[in-house]
């Protein structure tokens, strides 16, 4: 404790750098308790912003985020309005949704369609596959828990470690994935365990297997595209890719709805983007999924692209153009999937707009 305040002293200068500290973190906690929107007000004109402080251009935010000057009177019953507000009573503002949570309340999403709808919605044809039944992955039981616990190790592991670029060492790469002994093989075991973890060693040996051949299988699997061509995601290294990319959106012209939601993976190969979502559903037949995905998915691919359109245009700003740089969008039927029959599980889609 400092009895004298004396500015010029080496104590000063450390409780000046402490206070900012304690203000940079109740700034933090302040930002992060917002439960529906965050206003940050900004005014460079009533502040002193100190040389060696990088100031925020209002040029380079998205204008969705940016309301421009009020008057007085504007800001000050923002105040009054907002100060009064219960939290029960937040939904007369607006409401945060998710594809998720409109299916479940089993909200008419076909009212949302036109506002999400694509040029060329219609232009998609399926492919005749055979199925191979033996590709099919039963032992894993249904339900979120085992989409989860899928999810979150195609979101850790290195694609790249289970290469198999011949496609001749599957039985090789699937024991080593069940070995214990690599990193992969213990975020496989790690990852079921706490999911399931009141399964007996001998059910933990059976459910990684099971896991082990579905990874293999999925990342070895030949996926085709008219820009790129042919590749397997055992190519994408962890540098071009995103995992659980989570985002928030304001529906178009629908000001009292906000959309929420996460995109399983978005991977960049040879320059153009793509989103990509796995799906642990058991199929009657999983050589036939574009009727599936446009049933139950439809509403879900196309929010999700105008999310990814958004970012990409704000990360990338003018070097980003959505005919030439994004690739498509990939739904993976991960039981399903079999390397000698790539067509097997694999949904893809290319809006030209």
């Amino acid at each position: 404790i400092d009895i004298v305040c004396n500015k010029e002293s080496p104590a000063y200068e450390l409780y000046k750098e402490e206070n900012i500290n304690e203000h940079n973190r109740l700034l933090y906690v302040a930002i992060t308790r917002a439960s529906c929107k965050l206003y940050l007000p900004l005014n460079y004109e009533a502040l002193e912003v100190p040389d060696n402080v990088q100031k925020i251009n209002l040029d380079e935010i998205p204008q969705d985020f940016v309301s421009r000057k009020k008057t007085d009177e504007e800001q000050e019953n923002i105040c009054k309005e907002f100060m009064n507000i219960q939290p029960d009573e937040m939904e007369r503002f607006f409401r945060l949704e998710s594809f998720s949570s409109l299916s479940a309340k089993n909200e008419h999403i076909e009212q949302l369609e036109p506002l999400f709808a694509l040029d060329n919605d219609d232009d998609k044809e399926e492919d005749e596959v055979e199925i191979q039944a033996d590709a099919v992955h039963a032992i894993l039981p249904g339900g979120t828990k085992t989409g989860n616990m899928v999810h979150k190790i195609f979101e850790i592991i290195d694609f790249t470690a289970i290469a198999d670029k011949e496609r001749m060492q599957k039985e090789q790469i699937v024991t080593s994935l069940v070995s214990g002994e690599t990193e992969e093989s213990k975020i496989i075991f790690n990852t079921i365990s706490f999911y399931y973890p009141n399964i007996t060693p001998a059910e933990l040996g059976i459910y990684a297997n099971e896991v082990a051949s579905i990874i293999y299988n999925t990342l070895n699997t030949p996926l085709s595209t008219p820009d790129a061509g042919s590749f397997c995601l055992c190519e994408i290294p962890k540098s071009d890719r995103i995992s659980e990319m989570n985002f928030y959106m304001a529906v178009p012209n629908k000001e009292d709805l906000q959309m929420t939601g996460s995109l399983d993976l978005v991977f960049r190969y040879k320059g153009k983007y793509y989103f990509l979502d796995w799906k642990t559903n058991f199929l009657e037949n999983y050589a036939k999924t574009a009727e599936y995905t446009e049933v139950h998915y439809g509403m879900q691919y196309k929010i999700y692209l105008q999310a990814l359109k958004k970012f990409l245009s704000s990360r990338l700003k003018n070097n980003f153009q959505f005919e030439r740089d994004f690739g498509g969008i990939f739904y993976l039927y991960v039981r399903g999937i079999i390397p000698d029959n790539p067509k097997q599980g694999v949904w893809f889609y290319k809006p030209q707009h």
